[in-house]
């Protein structure tokens, strides 16, 4: 896909309002140390937060040497622009796998400790873990660190099938880093999806957690 001037500038745009609006934020992120424990200890992670939560992140965690995996479309250079002005690599993939693509990305993952991606994107289902994504991690010997985002007030474009969150000025953001999973190599297609289940409803739960820190009880 060719790269223009204009996903460029849209990037680096959206890059400068959220520098501006963090200065806002009230922040507050738990279990930090799991994120912090793999540029301690030189092991390889993959971090996996969901699509539609990902507008924090790369300012709250800049400074932090980091590959995000995005798709090979306009929407995921954009993105992929907007990791750059944060001081991140980016790496981009095409939704439908090809080898060329996958040592592509091999490279760009070269020498990183930490890379993250959306544990549901690029096009959904929402909230759904993929199981590509556990077998990159087993077959490249990635523990994967599943990270829950919660702010309010924020703007929620409910019309996108990742119901993106956009945190609003003056408004309360919570990451919680959930403990690593280590994944084992070789996985039979029933491990796959019990591994994505498990990281399902290990997000769930770390969603609850991060609604309670910043005093919003979740609704039943």
């Amino acid at each position: 896909m060719e790269h223009s001037d204009e996903i460029t500038k849209d990037g680096e745009r959206f890059a400068r309002l959220l520098r501006l609006v963090l200065k806002t934020w009230r922040v507050q992120i738990e279990g930090k140390q799991y994120f912090d424990q793999y540029y301690e200890n030189g092991r390889r992670s993959l971090v996996g937060f969901w699509h539609g939560k990902y507008v924090p992140i790369f300012p709250l965690l800049e400074g932090n040497e980091a590959c995000i995996i995005t798709s090979l479309s306009t929407r995921g250079s954009i993105i992929g622009e907007i990791c750059r002005s944060f001081g991140y690599k980016n790496a981009q993939v095409p939704d439908e796998p090809r080898l060329d693509a996958f040592r592509q990305l091999l490279k760009d993952m070269d020498g990183i400790t930490v890379n993250a991606t959306a544990f549901d994107g690029p096009l959904g289902p929402y909230h759904v873990v993929k199981p590509g994504l556990v077998r990159l991690s087993s077959m490249l010997g990635l523990d994967i660190v599943p990270l829950a985002v919660y702010s309010r007030p924020n703007l929620k474009m409910f019309k996108r099938w990742d119901k993106l969150e956009v945190p609003m000025p003056f408004g309360k953001i919570c990451l919680v880093f959930g403990e690593p999973l280590t994944i084992p190599s070789h996985l039979h297609r029933e491990e796959l999806e019990r591994i994505s289940k498990e990281l399902e409803e290990r997000m769930e739960e770390l969603e609850k957690q991060a609604m309670i820190a910043i005093g919003r009880k979740r609704s039943k």
